[in-house]
């Protein structure tokens, strides 16, 4: 029952990923220690998904159960990932309500929210593409290309995409943007944000399915440095008619 409470509720929500073999931090609610892990053959991962199926209505597409061994091969235990994507739909938990995940908790949802998810399908659904090229005479230096994708039925006449920088890298070129502004994240650290209009006359629907560079035409790609070679994320958000905010964001190497 819990089981399919957290599932719908991360579909019902952004999605997200449950990790089964962690101890939680009762007071702060995060991971605080691995534990022994769960016996396989007593609980395989294909009884997760059986749990699921038959607990949630409808089904969530594109759901996976990930295994990780913990300890020794032979004697050790295993922990499960559940990875639960945002579903287009609402989803039923076994006890026949509809959960929504909200921070921490799990909370049941009002109608209108329950109305609102529904209705996803009936929107676009935009998510925004990040491809990265390495500049071959500038160290440590990435051409960046943003693309828009449609996941729904439904096109998008006109949209707005924001690509956010954090200040940790240093901005070379806006792309041609048509704005930007320094702000925070949603964790306090300043970042700056791109933002990229799509639409209007000459310029055809996003369709499901259709990929759309939304760098102006002839204008150069935005162009990032870094300090050094690493790791980092650049952020995205996307909105159109109707779909309201999207966020995500996407992981790039500098060499």
């Amino acid at each position: 029952r819990e089981i399919t409470k957290d599932v719908s509720a991360f579909a019902n929500s952004a999605g997200g990923v449950i990790i089964y073999g962690l101890v939680e931090e009762p007071t702060a609610h995060v991971a605080d220690h691995l534990d022994a892990g769960t016996n396989q053959h007593e609980i395989p991962p294909e009884w997760i998904d059986q749990v699921v199926n038959a607990g949630i209505h409808p089904r969530i597409d594109g759901l996976r159960v990930d295994t990780i061994t913990i300890g020794d091969l032979v004697t050790g235990g295993t922990a499960y990932v559940v990875v639960v994507p945002e579903s287009l739909t609402a989803h039923m938990a076994q006890d026949h309500r509809y959960y929504k995940r909200l921070g921490r908790e799990v909370l049941m949802m009002e109608d209108y929210e329950v109305r609102d998810v529904m209705a996803r399908a009936s929107v676009p659904r935009l998510g925004l593409e990040i491809v990265s090229t390495p500049v071959q005479d500038l160290p440590h230096a990435l051409d960046v290309e943003l693309y828009l994708v449609n996941e729904a039925a439904t096109p998008a006449e006109w949209c707005i995409a924001q690509l956010i920088v954090p200040s940790t890298l240093n901005l070379i070129s806006d792309g041609g943007a048509d704005a930007s502004e320094q702000r925070s994240s949603e964790v306090g650290t300043p970042v700056t944000a791109l933002r990229f209009q799509y639409g209007g006359i000459n310029r055809i629907p996003i369709w499901q399915g259709l990929r759309v560079c939304v760098r102006p035409q002839g204008g150069l790609p935005v162009r990032i440095a870094a300090s050094a070679a690493g790791v980092y994320s650049l952020g995205w958000r996307t909105t159109a008619p109707g779909m309201g905010w999207r966020n995500g964001q996407t992981t790039v190497i500098f060499t």
